[in-house]
């Protein structure tokens, strides 16, 4: 991959550290125990702060049991919304869901803990599906970042992110199951990766990243060197076929259920 010739090790480091405070775990906190359900960030639209994830990790549970942690660095407690609206389509297949947040206090007290999500970290770029730059081309290269189950220790009953789970990638134009959607990316998936040092390393398994925000990177065309202007939102991954794809559902379809509000 050119990542590693476009980019530096600190450069990279840089990139991941900033999505670092942007990714938290959902965390299901019930009598039975506690799970990690998946992965999310915040998106600000308008004057309206929602969580956006995977719809398929909220489906029959009493999201009154789910929280996140109430800052992305060290051991804090985990923290529960309490007034909350879920959207997310009725066809079970464009598998995002957009959480209308509405408790006062966890929008004062845990959302700016957070880096939150706008409309200026989306990738609104005008190329074509054949362009060198654009979300389809082979020359494109995506960041994936999320809190799988490998990556959590369970802590007196607590479950703690080790780290955050990175991975780099690049489109798949592969054959795939179950057809590609209007709204549909394909990344490639490998068990073995580098990391930011360019190591190969082996990755853990995807279930609980889930929900994570997908970026693509964008080589610095600014003055100023900046992780903001170098990760671009394209979507939400949703499935993963391990050695093969990860299916990502498209940034413009939460737009399109946010903006049906």
């Amino acid at each position: 991959m050119k990542i590693y010739e476009n980019f530096s090790k600190e450069q990279l480091r840089a990139i991941e550290a900033f999505a670092a405070r942007i990714i938290f775990p959902l965390v299901y906190e019930s009598s039975q125990g506690t799970l990690l359900q998946g992965s999310g960030s915040f998106y600000k639209s308008g004057q309206s702060v929602f969580l956006i994830t995977a719809a398929h990790i909220l489906k029959d549970i009493d999201l009154a049991n789910i929280g996140i942690p109430e800052a992305p660095l060290g051991d804090v407690p985990i923290r529960r919304f309490d007034d909350f609206v879920i959207h997310k389509p009725e066809n079970d297949d464009l598998d995002v869901a957009v959480v209308q947040l509405g408790d006062g206090k966890f929008l004062e007290e845990v959302v700016p803990a957070w880096n939150v999500l706008c409309r200026e970290n989306v990738n609104i770029s005008e190329h074509s599906e054949h362009s060198e730059y654009s979300e389809y081309s082979e020359y494109s290269e995506y960041l994936i970042a999320g809190h799988p189950v490998g990556n959590i220790d369970l802590v007196e009953n607590r479950l703690v992110p080790k780290s955050l789970f990175q991975l780099y990638t690049s489109y798949y134009s592969g054959e795939v199951d179950n057809g590609i959607g209007k709204f549909d990316l394909f990344l490639r998936h490998s068990r073995k990766v580098a990391n930011a040092n360019n190591e190969v390393i082996n990755i853990v398994p995807m279930e609980g990243a889930s929900g994570s925000p997908v970026w693509l990177l964008q080589e610095n065309h600014e003055t100023i060197w900046a992780p903001f202007n170098q990760l671009k939102l394209v979507g939400i991954q949703s499935a993963c076929k391990p050695n093969s794809y990860i299916r990502v559902k498209k940034w413009s379809l939460v737009e399109e259920l946010i903006n049906g509000l």
